[in-house]
């Protein structure tokens, strides 16, 4: 199951959505990193599945990631969910790991 959420600061949890489809998970995902109202505050989204996380936005460094990093917005594209499928770990390269 994928898990999409906002977390605060206080790590206290909202806009929480739970699904087992990849396209809605990405879509929840992308719902999310898109509010711009969020930039500049320390509010993380995440995206996980199995307890594993696949992707992390973080509002507060909009600026200085020039898209790149934890700043996931127009970038949905780029998340491999396949790290969330059982077997091997992949890097951000896609190298599997032992």
């Amino acid at each position: 199951m994928y898990k999409i959420y906002l977390q605060k600061p206080d790590q206290r949890i909202c806009s929480k959505t739970i699904t087992a489809s990849e396209k809605a998970a990405l879509a929840a995902f992308e719902e999310l990193v898109d509010r711009t109202d969020l930039d500049g505050l320390k509010i993380i989204a995440v995206l996980s599945c199995k307890d594993r996380q696949l992707a992390l936005h973080e509002f507060d460094h909009a600026d200085e990631r020039g898209g790149r990093g934890n700043f996931w917005r127009g970038r949905i594209g780029e998340i491999n969910l396949s790290k969330s499928v059982g077997g091997r770990q992949q890097d951000m390269f896609g190298v599997s790991k032992e």
